[in-house]
């Protein structure tokens, strides 16, 4: 496969977002717990690939292709972080109402 070609069983942007987000997420659990079972382990690419029914190759191959075509990688990346933002912000909410309680 030339890298501009799409690849035959290549993941759909809106199942790349999900991907990436579970990723971000991994890895803040991984530098927050390290080495703990349920970040490295249970939470690791193996539940990628389970959840979202893909491996290690397709995963690859997606994200060079996207890659190469810099507008659906800035979009991908794009509805991440506001994906993101709106999770830390749900995040900041609940803190707010908790400390308000106190």
């Amino acid at each position: 496969m030339s890298y501009s070609e799409k690849p035959k069983d290549l993941i759909k942007e809106d199942t790349m977002v999900a991907i990436q987000m579970d990723l971000s997420l991994i890895e803040v659990l991984q530098k927050t717990y390290p080495g703990e079972v349920i970040a490295d382990s249970i939470l690791g690419m193996p539940y990628i690939y389970a959840k979202y029914s893909v491996d290690s190759l397709q995963l690859a191959e997606s994200e060079t292709y996207y890659a190469k075509n810099p507008k659906q990688y800035a979009r991908i990346y794009t509805r991440v972080k506001i994906a993101l933002d709106q999770k830390i912000d749900s995040i900041n909410r609940v803190i707010q109402k908790i400390d308000k309680k106190k």
